[in-house]
Parts: C-alpha cells; sequence; structure tokens
C-alpha cells in the first residue's frame, strides 16, 4: 500500500479556475452596466460552478446573466483578502462581504460562493440554491485551485472586462483605479508583503493607517516574516500590540530548552514528491519519510521517543507557561524553547509536540518562534497533517477498523493505541477517503 500512498498524497489537486464571458446587449441599466452585460459562466476543472435551472424558460445552462462591471469590482476591491485571508473558525460579516459572492448585490441573484485561501491554494465553496427565483443554481460542489490559478483568472477577467468597456467608450475609474492599484502593490515586493500581512489579519486595503500598521510589524520583525504572518493572522488590531508584548515578554523569561537537532536532520533529509500537491498532502509525506527514517514502521511512536528525540520530558509542565493562543516554541540555534497549551491529555501534548517537528520542514530560517494556531493557512495546515499521520499512521489504521464503517469500539481501540484522541483517528480516516465526511460528522 506504502507506493499507492505516496502517489497519491505525491499529486496535485489543482483545478484551473476560468471566468467565461459572452458579451450580451440590453436596453436596460447605466451606460457602464449595459456596457459591462453578459453570460458569464465560473468553471474550476470539469464543474460548470454557475449552472443553474432558468424557472421561466423551464431550461438547464450553465451560465448567468448579470452585471460584469459589478463582479469585476468587488474582485478587485477585494483581491488581497481573497488571495491571502484564511476561513476563521466563525464567520464575521466583514469577512462573507468580502468572500461570499452573494455580497455583490445588485438586484442580480448570485450564486452561493465562497472564495477561501490557505496562501497556497483557494478553495472555492458553491451551493445549491434553497429557495426558488427565476434562477435556480445547482452545484453543490468544493474545489481546489492553486493560488496562481485564481491569480490568473481573475486578472484575465477583470481585464476583459476593462478591455470591453474601453472598446465601447464607457469607462469607470473606480474599476480602472483600483485594478491599477492591485496590480502596482503585487508589483513591488514591500508593497505585496504589507498586502499580505493586512489582509492575513482581515483587514481590508487602507481600513487602517498605513503608520499603524508599519509601526507594529516593525514592533514584531524580530519575530521573523514568515513566523509574523502567522501570528497575526485573524488577530484583531486592537490587541495585535498586546500580543506582541506578550510574545516578547515570553520571549525574556526563562525556560527548559529542547535540543531536536536531530529532528532537523532527519527533516532536512526529506525532498517533498511534488511542490504542487496540497499543505495535508505535503504533511503526511513528511510524516511517512520521517517514520521510514527513524525505523517505525507503522507501530506506535511512544512518548520515550519522542522524549529521546527532543532532548526532554516532553511531558513537562515546564514547557507550558502560556495561558491562551498562540501557541509557540522559540528557536535557537538547533533548540526549541516551548511555550504550549496547559492540558490535562497527554494525546494534546503528544500532537502539539508532533506540530513543532512537522513546522522544522517549513519554517523560514529567519524564523524566532515557531507558532501553532488555529488559523487555516497552509503551514498551520501541514503542522497538523504532518502530526496526525506521524503519530496516527494510515496504514496502521486500516489494520485496525473495518472499512468504510468502523464502529465506535474500533475508534476507541485505535486512538488508545496511538495514544492520540478519537477525533484524529476519524479525521485521518477521512482525509485519506477511507470514510465519508458524514461519518466524521456524525
Amino acid at each position: 500500500m506504502r507506493s499507492e500512498l505516496e502517489a497519491a498524497l505525491g499529486s496535485p489537486s489543482d483545478q484551473e479556475l476560468r471566468f467565461d464571458v459572452d458579451w450580451l446587449t440590453t436596453d436596460g441599466g447605466s451606460g457602464l452596466e449595459a456596457a459591462s452585460y453578459g453570460a458569464l459562466t465560473i468553471r474550476a476543472g470539469d464543474h460548470d460552478l454557475t449552472a443553474v435551472v432558468d424557472t421561466i424558460a423551464r431550461t438547464t445552462r450553465s451560465s448567468i446573466r448579470v452585471s460584469l462591471h459589478r463582479l469585476a469590482l468587488w474582485l478587485a476591491g477585494n483581491w488581497w483578502r481573497q488571495r491571502w485571508e484564511p476561513e476563521p473558525g466563525e464567520r464575521p460579516l466583514s469577512w462573507r462581504m468580502a468572500h461570499e459572492m452573494g455580497a455583490i448585490g445588485g438586484g442580480f441573484v448570485w450564486p452561493s460562493m465562497t472564495f477561501t485561501s490557505d496562501g497556497e491554494q483557494v478553495h472555492v465553496a458553491t451551493r445549491a440554491s434553497r429557495r426558488e427565483h427565476t434562477i435556480r443554481y445547482l452545484e453543490n460542489c468544493d474545489v481546489v485551485c492553486s493560488a496562481l490559478s485564481f491569480e490568473r483568472g481573475v486578472d484575465d477577467f477583470v481585464s476583459q472586462v476593462l478591455a470591453r468597456q474601453q472598446d465601447l467608450g464607457v469607462t469607470d475609474s473606480a474599476l480602472g483605479d483600483t485594478w491599477q492599484a492591485v496590480r502596482d502593490e503585487r508589483a513591488d515586493p514591500t508593497s505585496a508583503a504589507f498586502r499580505k500581512r493586512e489582509a492575513m489579519m482581515g483587514l481590508d486595503p487602507g481600513q487602517v493607517s498605513a503608520d499603524d500598521l508599519e509601526r507594529l510589524f516593525a514592533k514584531g520583525a524580530w519575530i521573523g516574516a514568515g513566523a509574523l504572518d502567522e501570528t497575526l493572522v485573524e488577530t484583531p488590531m486592537a490587541g495585535a500590540d498586546a500580543l506582541l508584548d506578550r510574545l516578547e515578554a515570553l520571549r525574556q523569561q526563562s525556560s527548559p530548552c529542547l535540543a531536536y537537532q536531530g529532528v532537523l536532520d532527519a527533516v532536512a533529509s526529506w525532498t517533498p514528491a511534488s511542490t504542487y500537491a496540497a499543505p495535508w498532502q505535503r504533511g503526511a509525506a513528511l510524516a511517512a519519510h520521517l517514520r521510514r527514517h527513524w525505523g517505525l514502521g507503522h507501530e506506535l511512536i511512544s512518548d520515550e521517543f519522542l522524549s529521546d528525540a527532543f532532548g526532554g520530558d516532553i511531558h513537562s509542565e515546564k514547557l507550558a507557561l502560556s495561558g491562551s493562543p498562540p501557541f509557540i516554541a522559540f528557536r535557537e540555534d538547533g533548540r526549541l524553547r516551548p511555550v504550549l497549551r496547559h492540558t490535562h491529555f497527554a494525546t494534546s501534548r503528544r500532537f502539539d509536540i508532533a506540530r513543532l517537528i512537522g513546522d522544522a520542514a517549513v519554517a523560514e530560517q529567519a524564523d524566532a518562534l515557531s507558532p501553532l494556531t488555529r488559523s487555516r493557512t497552509a503551514r498551520q495546515k501541514f503542522q497538523r497533517a504532518a502530526a496526525q499521520e506521524l503519530l496516527c499512521p494510515v496504514e496502521g489504521l486500516v489494520e485496525r477498523v473495518t472499512l468504510p464503517v468502523p464502529d465506535e469500539d474500533e475508534l476507541v481501540e485505535a486512538a488508545q493505541y496511538y495514544q492520540v484522541s478519537e477525533h484524529v483517528v476519524a479525521t485521518t480516516l477521512v482525509n485519506h477517503r477511507l470514510v465519508s465526511r458524514d461519518y466524521l460528522s456524525s
């Protein structure tokens, strides 16, 4: 099974995102609206995400007839957030306005479609209509495209709309100026890094003064660019200063270090089969490599093994000084100084330690710390997938449970054997498509 598993883990899951346009004429709307009216088909891979039933004409078609100017303005105005901001645990109104297509409005029946990024890939979620309108959307699917595919699709679409307006002599300074600003910022590495971090914090461009943000980013510069991005994800601006103050105070405190140079050497011997695979696929592939490197097969990784790998007791309460997230580990010349969550569950500490092993493969050299957050960025997905496969290898699971519908006792016994939570067991099976996602929710 190993060769089949590695082939699956190394395969890209990208689907090309396209906005296909057929221009139409209309007597309604302003000159700008009329010039930008057309039939739009949004495609991702083999999916026509805009497939509808026309309840009046009683026909089915792949396109919708909408104001393409309004869509282009929404995409341009929210480009940075759609490209970089991950999905939060709860979706506040500001997030929904930037990511859910229904926010475009204008009297059109837009699809229930959401764009969510982890930094490397954009997840496009489309849901079928629940209410009757003149059109009823049919697609109910989730597709993933690379961030490059998203950029390419949006670039081509907005350029088409602007060219159409110019050809007809009807121009809109709002769309043109907004899009030109986005293009200029993307072309400048300093501006792009600034907008990226701003978006990851859930802020619209210019929502907070540039001076305030620059001061904040300068204050956290010691953390390293990549780690600071991860640390500030979803952090309200009002609490960002206090968060950086707390990290600085923790840095000054004395706490035990773990010597994990052996872990770093093992991680350095790994070469990803495909850089285009999803973060969870690469994380699982890293864990499979480490198990082979350490000669572990698919047996239990004991606490003794993990403690030896880190040169210290992984369950020491001295490693837990932090009362609230993000939980971190300071990186100091081949050593780690963890500041982890207090927990009464040994399985939680094991998982956090395994996440730190995964982070060693993706941390930038300049990162002064490894952040363990609840966010859904590519780095956090990679960490969690590596920890999951390292502690609970799928090959071992399939020998211990009955597929495709394991009973509860089997899950409990597998979790006890691998010393992980039952949730980790269930999500491992779901992620590898050995059981349905409905099984996890049940």
